[in-house]
């Protein structure tokens, strides 16, 4: 299994696990808000980047390597550093969502999950992020969303959606890995 970081207190989480444990633990409705940000690498603010490392690293290489990956003006996608940079960009935003919201939150890159059984929780921390994200200089892709999890309505996360019993690969994921396992069977002699 992949694990993500959450963000409050730097655990590793099973994003796997998170809707079973909250539906268990308060046997409620669990809600889920979820927003994403359209362009994000070719977006994320050179400055902002430089800001954060500055806040945390002192590292003055450090610092100039981060500066030397930014001279083009942005986050270069496919760049080793990209994921990281790409985290950093949204890092003020993250702890003041953990600190200041009573849901769980997971983030990886631009793809952003909200977390609770208080609907109203979710939409007040949905709305400060997509607020704190628009300051700066991004978009929030139109199809964010707020909706209850169940079996039907499951939570679509990094290409795998979460019900409350199961998950299951997105069909557009499921079906590119079965034709790579197809071309790979076609093409070696390791699955003889």
């Amino acid at each position: 299994d992949i694990e993500y970081v959450l963000v409050q207190g730097n655990l590793d989480i099973d994003i796997n696990n998170i809707v079973y444990d909250s539906r268990k633990a308060q046997k409620d409705d669990v809600f889920v808000g979820s927003a994403n940000i359209r362009q994000y690498y070719p977006t994320c603010n050179p400055d902002t980047i430089i800001r954060i490392l500055c806040k945390y690293i002192k590292d003055k290489w450090v610092i100039s390597l981060s500066k030397e990956f930014l001279s083009l003006g942005y986050v270069v996608l496919g760049n080793s550093s990209s994921n990281i940079l790409g985290h950093i960009n949204l890092l003020d935003i993250d702890y003041s969502i953990v600190r200041n919201f009573k849901c769980d939150y997971l983030r990886f890159c631009d793809d952003t999950i909200f977390i609770s059984n208080n609907k109203q929780a979710v939409r007040s921390a949905v709305t400060y992020y997509m607020q704190k994200v628009t300051e700066g200089g991004q978009t929030v892709k139109p199809n964010w969303s707020i909706h209850k999890v169940s079996d039907k309505n499951m939570v679509d996360f990094l290409g795998v959606r979460i019900g409350t019993t199961h998950r299951k690969l997105r069909k557009r994921n499921r079906k590119e890995i079965e034709s790579r396992l197809s071309e790979l069977k076609r093409s070696s002699d390791f699955f003889e």
